[in-house]
C-alpha cells in the first residue's frame, strides 16, 4: 500500500513515516499541498494523510483540488491535525470529500488502527484478498514500533538539550560583553544589569509573553554596548559633558546596533540597543522614531534606563529621590515614554515596593 503523508512539521512527517513504514506501508512525504500534488504526479498513492494548516497550500485546498480532478478524485484523503477543528471546520472537510478527521496527538496503536480501518473500508486499489497490515496485532511488530517511537522522541530530546546548551552559551557571552562595557565606565558600573532587572520586572507587570520578557532582559543587559567606542575620558569625566562630548555619547546607540545587527539573536537585541533613546514624540535619538515605529522591547527598556539613571549617583549630580524620578516619567507618559510601560513601572514602585538596588 502506498501512503502519502503531508505535514509542514518535519518531525511529524518523520514520526508518521517511520510508524507506517514499519507496519509494511510504502510511505512518501510532502511538506505542503503543492509538494503533495507534485508527489502524486510522480507516484499515485492509495491514501493521503494530511495536516490542515500548512504554508503555500493547506489541507483544505489540497483536498479541493483532488476532488475536482477527474484523474485524482478517487484518491481517499484523511486529515490528521493538531489544530482544533470545530464542527464548522469538520463539516467543511467532509463537504470537500475528506474521509475522516483525526485529532493529534494520538497513541500510535490507535492511529494505526484507524488507518487500518480506513484502508479496509475505503475503495482502494489493492490486490484482491489483500489485508490491512495496520491491523496486525503481532507483539513483535508492536514492540518494534514502540522502540522506534521512543528512539525518535529520544532524538528530539537530545536536540532540545543541544539547543539549551547553545542558549546557555549565548547568554553567557552576552553577560561577558556587558561586563566589558561597565569596566570601561566605572561611574555607571552595574547600570546595565539594574536596567535589565527593572525592564524584566516591568515586562512581567505588563503581562508580556515569556519570549518577549527574555528578549527584553537580554537586550537591556547590553543596551549600552556602543559605549565601547566612546573615549574613556568622556565616560569617566567627573563633571557635566560639553556639547561636543554629549554628541559623541549620542553616537553609542548606532555603534551598538552595528556591533549587534549581524548576530542571529532570537530577540530584537540590536533594535533595543539602537532605539532605547528614542521617544514617542520623535524627540529622541539617533533616528527620531515616533510611536510604534519604536519596537515594544526598546520602549520598555527606555523607561527602565531613565529611571535607573535618575536614581543613581553621578559625580556631577546627586541621585534623584524616587518620588521625583517617578513623577518625571509620569509627566512624560505618552509623550516620551510608553504609557503601559510607565504604568507598570509606577505599579512596581508604588504598590509592590520595588527596590532598584536590591531587586
Amino acid at each position: 500500500m502506498k501512503l502519502l503523508v503531508v505535514d509542514d512539521e518535519e518531525d511529524a512527517r518523520l514520526l508518521q513515516s517511520n510508524i507506517l513504514t514499519h507496519q509494511g506501508y510504502e510511505v512518501s512525504t510532502a511538506a505542503n499541498g503543492l509538494e503533495a500534488l507534485n508527489s502524486i504526479k510522480q507516484s499515485r498513492p492509495d491514501l493521503i494523510i494530511s495536516d490542515v494548516l500548512m504554508p503555500e497550500m493547506d489541507g483544505y485546498e489540497l483536498c479541493r483540488r483532488l476532488k475536482t480532478s477527474d484523474e485524482l478524485k478517487d484518491i481517499p484523503l484523511v486529515f490528521y491535525s493538531a489544530h482544533y477543528l470545530d464542527e464548522k471546520d469538520k463539516q467543511m472537510a467532509i463537504d470537500l470529500g475528506a474521509l475522516q478527521i483525526i485529532q493529534k496527538p494520538m497513541e500510535s496503536d490507535k492511529f494505526l488502527g484507524i488507518i487500518g480501518d480506513i484502508i479496509a473500508q475505503a475503495p482502494l486499489a489493492r490486490p484482491a484478498g489483500a489485508t490491512s497490515l495496520a491491523k496486525d496485532d503481532s507483539a513483535l511488530e508492536r514492540d518494534h514500533e514502540q522502540r522506534l517511537t521512543q528512539m525518535l522522541y529520544g532524538k528530539l530530546k537530545e536536540l532540545k538539550e543541544s539547543q539549551g546548551l547553545l542558549m546557555k552559551a549565548l547568554k553567557g557571552t552576552i553577560g561577558t560583553v556587558a561586563m566589558v562595557v561597565e569596566v570601561r565606565d566605572p561611574f555607571t558600573a552595574g547600570h546595565q544589569q539594574r536596567v535589565a532587572r527593572l525592564a524584566e520586572a516591568i515586562a512581567h507587570e505588563m503581562g508580556l509573553d515569556e519570549g518577549q520578557i527574555e528578549g527584553i532582559r537580554m537586550g537591556a543587559s547590553i543596551h549600552d554596548i556602543g559605549k565601547v567606542q566612546i573615549p574613556a575620558e568622556i565616560l569617566s569625566k567627573p563633571a557635566a559633558l560639553s556639547d561636543i562630548e554629549y554628541r559623541i555619547v549620542q553616537e553609542h546607540p548606532g555603534v551598538g546596533y552595528n556591533i549587534l545587527k549581524d548576530v542571529a539573536f532570537p530577540w530584537p537585541v540590536a533594535d533595543i540597543a539602537y532605539q532605547h533613546h528614542e521617544r514617542l514624540d520623535g524627540s529622541g535619538y539617533p533616528l527620531g522614531l515616533k510611536g510604534e515605529a519604536i519596537c515594544l522591547e526598546a520602549r520598555v527598556v527606555a523607561v527602565a534606563d531613565v529611571v535607573e539613571a535618575m536614581l543613581s549617583h553621578r559625580p556631577y549630580r546627586a541621585a534623584w529621590k524616587i518620588e521625583d524620578a517617578l513623577h518625571e516619567i509620569s509627566s512624560r507618559r505618552g509623550t516620551h515614554f510608553d504609557p503601559q510601560a510607565v504604568d507598570a513601572c509606577l505599579q512596581l514602585f508604588h504598590d509592590k515596593g520595588y527596590d532598584i538596588a536590591g531587586a
